[in-house]
């Protein structure tokens, strides 16, 4: 998901026909779950920072439901409950999400895409990583950075951007010394260490 942040354009946020537009192109379907949602679904699935940030309502019998405080759950919910689910659907959402932020609005946009269905998850990953940098930026947004945790999926992404073996392999070593990628890609190879 993206969100815009501080030093990002006010509410409006930054382009948002644009990025729209680039995902419709790419073939994802526009999905809106309600803004209401059951809280318990999200007392289950994410950390206690969250949780505690949660805007929180409940009926006359009691059932708890919150404000929608991001999109992937929503739409996995969405997805599982409609007749797509166990195919293959790619969606994009954009919209209001709640959540308690002392200082900042409580109430912001987000913009997101998603994939279910694919067999190739490492794949999808990239494949939806790339999609919403590139829309992004064609969007005229923010400078985005992405922190990538699992081996595959850094592989399968290096895979989508067609970097060269030795450029590849500088970058995986910088990273694993927790050094800073753009300077791994801005260096000339070392004699013999690329080879």
């Amino acid at each position: 998901m993206v969100e815009p942040n501080d030093s990002a354009p006010t509410r409006a946020g930054f382009a948002a026909a644009a990025l729209v537009a680039h995902w419709r192109a790419a073939g994802y379907a526009r999905t809106e779950p309600p803004i209401l949602q059951p809280a318990s679904v999200f007392y289950d699935l994410v950390g206690e920072d969250l949780r505690g940030r949660l805007y929180v309502t409940a009926d006359a019998e009691g059932s708890e439901s919150c404000l929608r405080p991001e999109f992937t759950i929503p739409v996995a919910r969405a997805y599982l409950a409609g007749s797509e689910a166990g195919r293959r659907a790619e969606y994009h959402c954009i919209g209001p999400v709640f959540r308690q932020r002392p200082g900042r609005d409580d109430e912001f946009m987000q913009a997101g895409i998603e994939s279910f269905g694919r067999t190739d998850s490492a794949a999808a990953d990239a494949d939806v990583l790339a999609l919403a940098l590139e829309g992004v930026a064609e969007a005229g947004g923010p400078k985005l950075a992405a922190r990538l945790g699992d081996a595959k999926l850094l592989e399968a992404f290096l895979d989508g951007v067609g970097l060269a073996a030795p450029a590849r392999r500088r970058l995986k070593r910088a990273l694993s010394r927790g050094e800073a990628p753009e300077a791994a890609l801005a260096a000339p190879p070392a004699q013999g260490a690329d080879h």
